[in-house]
C-alpha cells in the first residue's frame, strides 16, 4: 500500500483522486485544542464540462487549469484528534464555453466546509439525544468559544432580568480581555462599555423608546415592499391599516 492508501483508509476517504505526500501531516494548536490537519489535492481527467456539457475526449476539449487552494474540510476525530483535511482542488477551462470549473469530490458536498462522515456522525449522536436542552448542551460543548460566548450570554441577560447594572458592567469589563469568546462578543463588549451612559439610564429608568422606533421599522418595511408611494396619504392610510388603528368595515 501507497502512503496515500494509508493516509485514506485511517481518514476513511474512500475517493479515488484525492492523493497526499510524504510529510502531509502536522499537529497544531486550534482554538486550544490541538488539531491533526492533512494537506491533500484532489486532481483528475473530467469525463465533461458542468457548465455546457461538453464531453472531454482530448485537449482540445477541457483542460487543467491552476489551484484552488487550502480548502479546509472538517473531518471525523482521528485517535481522538480534532482532524482538519486541507485540500487543494484542481481547477479546469473548457475551450467550448470559456468557463472553469473546480473539481469535486463525495468526501464533502459542493460550498461546504463539513465532511458528509462528520454530518452523519452528528446527526446520529444528535438522534440519541432526548430533549432539545440536552441538544443544546451538547452543541455548546463541542467548541469551546460557542461555551464561552454562551456563558456570558447568560450572564448578561440575568443581570438585565434582575435589572443590576453594576453586575452587567462588571461582566462586561472582565470579559473584554477574554481570549476564548469570539470577536463578535467582544466588538460587542466594546459597543456596551462606549455606551455606558445610556445602558445605565436604561437600567435606572423605566421609559424606552423602544415602541417608538419598532413602529418607524414597520413604516420603513412598507415603504421598501412597496418601493415608495406616489403620496404621502397612501402610505399614512397602509400604515394604519397594517398597525390597527383604522378597520374600513367597523368604520362603514
Amino acid at each position: 500500500m501507497t502512503h496515500t492508501d494509508y493516509t485514506k483508509l485511517m481518514l476513511n476517504i474512500e475517493d479515488e483522486n484525492i492523493y497526499f505526500n510524504e510529510n502531509c501531516l502536522e499537529i497544531v494548536n486550534i482554538k486550544g485544542a490541538k488539531t491533526k490537519v492533512f494537506h491533500g489535492y484532489l486532481t483528475y481527467n473530467p469525463d465533461y464540462c458542468p457548465k455546457c456539457g461538453c464531453v472531454n475526449n482530448s485537449f482540445d476539449d477541457i483542460i487543467k487549469w491552476n489551484w484552488k487552494r487550502n480548502c479546509k474540510i472538517k473531518i471525523t476525530k482521528a485517535c481522538g484528534y480534532n482532524t482538519l483535511l486541507i485540500l487543494d482542488k484542481q481547477r479546469f477551462l473548457c475551450k467550448h464555453c470559456n468557463k472553469t470549473f473546480t473539481a469535486s469530490t463525495n468526501v464533502v458536498n459542493f460550498h461546504k466546509q463539513i465532511s458528509n462522515d462528520t454530518n452523519l456522525n452528528i446527526r446520529l449522536e444528535l438522534m440519541e439525544k432526548g430533549s432539545e436542552k440536552e441538544i443544546v448542551t451538547y452543541l455548546i460543548n463541542t467548541d469551546k468559544t460557542l461555551y464561552a460566548d454562551y456563558q456570558l450570554y447568560q450572564g448578561l441577560d440575568n443581570a438585565i432580568n434582575i435589572r443590576d447594572k453594576n453586575l452587567f458592567f462588571k461582566i462586561v469589563n472582565n470579559n473584554l480581555n477574554n481570549k476564548i469568546i469570539s470577536k463578535k462578543s467582544k466588538k460587542a463588549l466594546k459597543t456596551f462599555k462606549e455606551m455606558k451612559q445610556y445602558i445605565d439610564n436604561s437600567f435606572d429608568y423605566e421609559y424606552s423608546n423602544g415602541i417608538v422606533e419598532g413602529i418607524n421599522n414597520v413604516i420603513k418595511q412598507i415603504k421598501h415592499t412597496a418601493c415608495g408611494y406616489k403620496k404621502f396619504t397612501h402610505l399614512k392610510a397602509r400604515v394604519m391599516l397594517i398597525k390597527g388603528l383604522y378597520n374600513p368595515i367597523i368604520q362603514n
